[in-house]
């Protein structure tokens, strides 16, 4: 068994943080005992029918808290919680136990399945839970529901139906040490949220014409009442003046005026 602390084959240097260093499996599905080195380049597992290919997919599943989304037919223990159908025929137990490449030391997680469909885990030697190797999945970016880094077989055809969105979105995802996706949906809120501005913006600019439609009628109003107040005004300054007139007539003139209106009288006489 390799070294939990640190990697020490060939080429270990090309290791980064989460490969695969080693996977061993004992009664899992058609292996009684294998083990595996990988190397740092693992892409691909391809062999002819019936030597054990998927068997290897499902133990990577299975090992590493694969996710309810990996809904392939061989892996349905994940939505049915039924692992004892991976335990090798007339055993009552078997386990999973990858190693994965870490520069501060590797870590050996192991999945203990029994008939029963019970299955504990351990983590270097020392009992753990299904979240703590969540955990570990995360910090090291290994998404096993992602088709861009985890393709069984029977997901081929549903990968080559996934459109330029979806694609995208799978391949910002699994490229690690990197925040594109989250980069991605600030992009997307922000373009939501301009759209809502935009169409504040709207309805704000549709008030603000109303408002100076209404204000400018109110002009005319006020205009109208100003002219009708000045006209009135006007009036009233002019019968001032005419009474101030009268009031100034010295007592000749008032004599005319008498004079006047008795010659009136005589004439009508």
């Amino acid at each position: 068994m390799a070294d939990v602390s640190e990697a020490s084959s060939e080429g270990s240097d090309e290791y980064v943080d989460g490969s695969i260093f080693r996977v061993k499996l004992h009664n899992f599905l058609t292996y009684s005992d294998a083990e595996f080195y990988p190397g740092p380049r693992l892409n691909l597992i391809l062999g002819p029918n019936g030597t054990g290919k998927s068997s290897i997919v499902c133990a990577l599943c299975v090992g590493l808290a694969g996710s309810t989304k990996v809904d392939s037919p061989l892996l349905q223990f994940l939505i049915t919680d039924k692992v004892g159908q991976f335990v090798r025929h007339e055993k009552e137990s078997g386990y999973t136990e990858i190693e994965l490449y870490f520069d501060r030391g590797n870590k050996v997680i192991r999945r203990n399945i029994f008939r029963d469909n019970k299955s504990t885990w351990q983590v270097n030697g020392k009992d753990s839970t299904l979240k703590n190797v969540a955990g570990i999945m995360e910090a090291a970016s290994i998404q096993i529901d992602n088709l861009c880094q985890f393709l069984p077989q029977d997901k081929v055809g549903e990968f080559s139906r996934m459109n330029a969105v979806q694609l995208l979105r799978a391949t910002e995802n699994a490229i690690t040490d990197s925040d594109l996706a989250a980069k991605h949906d600030e992009i997307i809120e922000l373009q939501h949220s301009m759209s809502d501005k935009g169409r504040e913006l709207e309805h704000a600019r549709a008030a603000l014409d109303l408002k100076k439609s209404e204000n400018a009628q109110r002009q005319k109003e006020v205009e109208r009442i100003e002219d009708y107040e000045a006209r009135i005004k006007e009036v009233r300054v002019g019968g001032i003046e005419i009474c101030l007139s009268l009031v100034n007539l010295s007592s000749d003139d008032c004599l005319a005026i008498a004079d006047g209106r008795n010659g009136e009288k005589v004439l009508v006489a």
